[in-house]
Protein backbone atom coordinates (compact mmCIF):
# COMPACT_ATOMS: atom_id res chain seq x y z
CA UNK A 1 0.00 0.00 0.00
CA UNK A 2 3.04 2.46 0.72
CA UNK A 3 4.51 1.75 -2.09
CA UNK A 4 1.77 2.27 -4.10
CA UNK A 5 1.03 5.39 -2.86
CA UNK A 6 4.46 7.01 -3.01
CA UNK A 7 4.77 5.89 -6.94
CA UNK A 8 1.37 7.52 -6.99
CA UNK A 9 2.89 10.89 -5.62
CA UNK A 10 5.87 10.59 -7.86
CA UNK A 11 3.21 10.22 -10.95
CA UNK A 12 1.04 12.93 -10.35
CA UNK A 13 3.66 15.00 -8.14
CA UNK A 14 1.97 16.14 -5.56
CA UNK A 15 1.99 14.77 -1.70
CA UNK A 16 0.21 12.12 0.12
CA UNK A 17 -2.52 13.71 1.84
CA UNK A 18 -4.66 11.66 5.02
CA UNK A 19 -8.10 12.50 4.21
CA UNK A 20 -11.19 12.04 6.75
CA UNK A 21 -14.66 12.02 4.84
CA UNK A 22 -17.80 11.39 7.52
CA UNK A 23 -20.79 9.62 6.82
CA UNK A 24 -24.04 12.16 6.76
CA UNK A 25 -26.47 10.78 9.37
CA UNK A 26 -29.24 10.39 6.80
CA UNK A 27 -27.05 7.71 5.07
CA UNK A 28 -26.15 5.51 8.18
CA UNK A 29 -28.61 2.85 6.79
CA UNK A 30 -26.70 2.55 3.38
CA UNK A 31 -24.86 -0.43 3.23
CA UNK A 32 -20.96 -0.76 3.06
CA UNK A 33 -20.89 -1.33 -0.52
CA UNK A 34 -23.48 1.59 -1.28
CA UNK A 35 -21.25 3.84 1.06
CA UNK A 36 -18.18 3.30 -0.84
CA UNK A 37 -19.51 3.97 -4.15
CA UNK A 38 -21.14 7.52 -2.80
CA UNK A 39 -18.01 8.12 -1.10
CA UNK A 40 -16.19 8.22 -4.42
CA UNK A 41 -18.47 10.80 -6.02
CA UNK A 42 -18.52 12.91 -2.86
CA UNK A 43 -14.39 13.28 -2.93
CA UNK A 44 -14.11 13.36 -6.13
CA UNK A 45 -16.68 16.48 -6.36
CA UNK A 46 -14.20 18.21 -4.04
CA UNK A 47 -11.30 17.57 -6.39
CA UNK A 48 -9.89 14.41 -4.33
CA UNK A 49 -8.28 12.50 -7.95
CA UNK A 50 -7.68 9.35 -6.57
CA UNK A 51 -6.34 6.70 -3.87
CA UNK A 52 -7.17 4.47 -0.79
CA UNK A 53 -10.05 3.91 0.87
CA UNK A 54 -10.13 2.71 4.26
CA UNK A 55 -13.84 1.99 6.40
CA UNK A 56 -13.70 2.68 9.90
CA UNK A 57 -17.21 1.66 11.88
CA UNK A 58 -17.08 3.49 14.82
CA UNK A 59 -15.13 6.78 17.14
CA UNK A 60 -13.85 6.41 20.51
CA UNK A 61 -14.49 9.34 22.86
CA UNK A 62 -12.83 9.82 26.13
CA UNK A 63 -14.45 11.46 28.90
CA UNK A 64 -13.37 14.70 28.38
CA UNK A 65 -14.06 14.76 24.94
CA UNK A 66 -17.51 13.02 25.13
CA UNK A 67 -18.60 16.08 27.66
CA UNK A 68 -17.30 18.43 25.06
CA UNK A 69 -18.96 17.22 22.14
CA UNK A 70 -21.81 16.45 23.67
CA UNK A 71 -21.71 12.50 22.52
CA UNK A 72 -21.42 8.74 24.41
CA UNK A 73 -18.40 7.95 26.16
CA UNK A 74 -16.18 5.15 24.46
CA UNK A 75 -16.88 3.73 20.91
CA UNK A 76 -20.07 5.19 19.45
CA UNK A 77 -21.42 3.89 15.67
CA UNK A 78 -20.14 6.45 13.52
CA UNK A 79 -19.17 5.69 10.13
CA UNK A 80 -16.38 7.03 8.23
CA UNK A 81 -13.82 7.01 5.68
CA UNK A 82 -10.01 7.37 6.07
CA UNK A 83 -8.49 8.28 2.45
CA UNK A 84 -4.77 8.11 1.88
CA UNK A 85 -4.98 10.19 -1.86
CA UNK A 86 -4.16 13.43 -3.51
CA UNK A 87 -5.71 16.80 -4.19
CA UNK A 88 -5.86 17.64 -7.55
CA UNK A 89 -5.11 20.86 -9.16
CA UNK A 90 -2.70 22.82 -6.59
CA UNK A 91 -3.48 20.52 -3.99
CA UNK A 92 -3.70 20.85 -0.48
CA UNK A 93 -0.61 22.92 -0.01
CA UNK A 94 -2.43 26.77 -0.90
CA UNK A 95 -4.80 25.51 2.16
CA UNK A 96 -2.34 24.41 4.39
CA UNK A 97 -0.03 27.56 4.47
CA UNK A 98 -2.71 29.91 4.45
CA UNK A 99 -3.32 32.11 7.52
CA UNK A 100 -6.65 32.87 7.38
CA UNK A 101 -9.31 34.34 5.70
CA UNK A 102 -12.79 33.62 4.11
CA UNK A 103 -12.75 30.23 2.95
CA UNK A 104 -15.96 29.86 1.00
CA UNK A 105 -15.16 32.23 -1.49
CA UNK A 106 -11.28 30.66 -2.07
CA UNK A 107 -11.36 28.37 -4.64
CA UNK A 108 -8.73 26.16 -2.43
CA UNK A 109 -9.96 22.43 -1.24
CA UNK A 110 -11.23 24.42 1.94
CA UNK A 111 -13.47 26.14 0.16
CA UNK A 112 -14.26 23.58 -2.56
CA UNK A 113 -15.18 21.34 0.28
CA UNK A 114 -17.63 23.83 2.70
CA UNK A 115 -19.88 24.66 -0.67
CA UNK A 116 -19.75 20.88 -1.37
CA UNK A 117 -20.76 20.17 2.80
CA UNK A 118 -24.09 22.60 1.97
CA UNK A 119 -24.85 20.29 -1.07
CA UNK A 120 -24.31 16.86 0.12
CA UNK A 121 -24.16 17.20 4.06
CA UNK A 122 -21.08 15.22 4.18
CA UNK A 123 -17.65 16.20 6.12
CA UNK A 124 -14.67 15.88 4.57
CA UNK A 125 -11.51 16.84 6.11
CA UNK A 126 -7.55 17.19 5.11
CA UNK A 127 -5.76 16.26 8.30
CA UNK A 128 -2.49 17.47 9.08
CA UNK A 129 0.59 16.55 7.00
CA UNK A 130 1.70 13.07 7.61
CA UNK A 131 5.16 12.24 8.95
CA UNK A 132 5.33 8.78 7.76
CA UNK A 133 2.94 7.10 4.16
CA UNK A 134 3.72 3.84 6.05
CA UNK A 135 2.63 4.87 9.57
CA UNK A 136 -0.70 5.99 8.96
CA UNK A 137 -1.35 2.87 6.61
CA UNK A 138 -0.96 0.43 9.46
CA UNK A 139 -2.32 2.67 11.95
CA UNK A 140 -5.47 3.27 10.14
CA UNK A 141 -5.81 -0.54 9.10
CA UNK A 142 -4.82 -1.77 12.48
CA UNK A 143 -8.55 -0.49 13.81
CA UNK A 144 -10.64 -0.66 10.35
CA UNK A 145 -14.08 -2.08 9.90
CA UNK A 146 -14.48 -4.90 7.25
CA UNK A 147 -17.96 -7.07 6.84
CA UNK A 148 -17.52 -10.36 8.12
CA UNK A 149 -19.30 -12.91 5.81
CA UNK A 150 -18.30 -11.66 2.83
CA UNK A 151 -15.61 -13.15 0.80
CA UNK A 152 -15.61 -9.31 -1.38
CA UNK A 153 -15.09 -7.52 1.76
CA UNK A 154 -11.39 -5.42 1.87
CA UNK A 155 -9.80 -3.19 4.32
CA UNK A 156 -8.94 -1.11 1.94
CA UNK A 157 -10.01 -0.36 -2.01
CA UNK A 158 -8.36 2.19 -4.75
CA UNK A 159 -10.63 4.46 -6.46
CA UNK A 160 -10.10 7.67 -9.32
CA UNK A 161 -6.65 7.52 -11.27
CA UNK A 162 -5.23 5.28 -8.62
CA UNK A 163 -7.34 2.37 -9.28
CA UNK A 164 -6.09 -0.65 -10.31
CA UNK A 165 -7.10 0.09 -14.21
CA UNK A 166 -5.50 3.50 -14.32
CA UNK A 167 -2.51 3.00 -12.18
CA UNK A 168 -0.39 0.09 -13.11
CA UNK A 169 2.73 -0.57 -11.49
CA UNK A 170 5.06 -2.35 -14.73
CA UNK A 171 8.07 -4.62 -14.30
CA UNK A 172 9.54 -4.72 -18.07
CA UNK A 173 6.60 -5.83 -20.43
CA UNK A 174 4.16 -7.17 -17.54
CA UNK A 175 2.34 -5.60 -14.87
CA UNK A 176 2.49 -7.11 -12.05
CA UNK A 177 1.67 -4.49 -9.24
CA UNK A 178 3.89 -4.37 -6.19
CA UNK A 179 6.21 -7.28 -4.90
CA UNK A 180 6.47 -8.20 -1.07
CA UNK A 181 10.17 -9.13 -0.56
CA UNK A 182 11.69 -10.73 2.51
CA UNK A 183 12.81 -7.92 5.00
CA UNK A 184 16.01 -10.16 5.91
CA UNK A 185 17.05 -11.64 2.08
CA UNK A 186 15.26 -9.17 -0.14
CA UNK A 187 13.75 -12.59 -2.36
CA UNK A 188 10.35 -12.10 -3.42
CA UNK A 189 7.30 -13.68 -1.50
CA UNK A 190 5.21 -16.21 -2.61
CA UNK A 191 1.96 -18.32 -1.45
CA UNK A 192 2.54 -21.21 0.64
CA UNK A 193 -0.04 -23.79 2.02
CA UNK A 194 -0.01 -25.61 5.19
CA UNK A 195 -0.28 -28.91 5.45
CA UNK A 196 0.13 -30.00 8.84
CA UNK A 197 -2.21 -31.90 10.86
CA UNK A 198 -2.06 -29.75 13.83
CA UNK A 199 -3.11 -26.34 14.67
CA UNK A 200 -0.90 -23.73 13.93
CA UNK A 201 -1.10 -20.72 15.80
CA UNK A 202 1.19 -17.44 14.65
CA UNK A 203 2.10 -15.83 18.14
CA UNK A 204 3.94 -12.64 16.50
CA UNK A 205 5.75 -10.96 13.59
CA UNK A 206 8.65 -12.85 12.09
CA UNK A 207 8.28 -16.08 14.28
CA UNK A 208 10.67 -18.60 12.66
CA UNK A 209 8.49 -21.96 11.85
CA UNK A 210 9.48 -25.91 11.10
CA UNK A 211 9.87 -26.85 7.85
CA UNK A 212 9.02 -30.34 8.57
CA UNK A 213 7.16 -32.36 10.78
CA UNK A 214 8.69 -34.68 13.30
CA UNK A 215 8.77 -38.38 11.14
CA UNK A 216 10.33 -35.70 8.37
CA UNK A 217 7.52 -34.73 6.47
CA UNK A 218 7.43 -31.53 4.60
CA UNK A 219 4.78 -28.93 6.53
CA UNK A 220 4.77 -26.73 3.66
CA UNK A 221 4.25 -26.73 -0.21
CA UNK A 222 4.28 -24.04 -2.63
CA UNK A 223 0.39 -22.84 -3.68
CA UNK A 224 1.71 -20.89 -6.75
CA UNK A 225 3.92 -18.18 -7.37
CA UNK A 226 1.59 -15.66 -9.78
CA UNK A 227 -0.42 -13.10 -8.91
CA UNK A 228 -3.00 -14.39 -6.47
CA UNK A 229 -6.86 -14.81 -7.54
CA UNK A 230 -8.28 -15.99 -4.40
CA UNK A 231 -7.99 -20.16 -5.16
CA UNK A 232 -4.50 -20.31 -3.05
CA UNK A 233 -6.98 -21.35 0.32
Amino acid sequence: MEARLKEASKRFGLPVEHIVASVRSEDYGLSLDSLRKKVVRIVANRGIIGGSIIFHGFRYANRKEARLKGVPFGWRWSPHFHILGFVGGEGYGKCRKCKGGNCYACKGFEGVTRRENKKDGWVVKVLEKRKTVGGTCWYQLNHCSIQRGSKKSHATTWFGACSYRKLEIINGDKDVGIHHKCPICNSELFHIRYLGNAKLLLTRKGEVLSMFAEDGTPLWEVAHEGDCHGECG
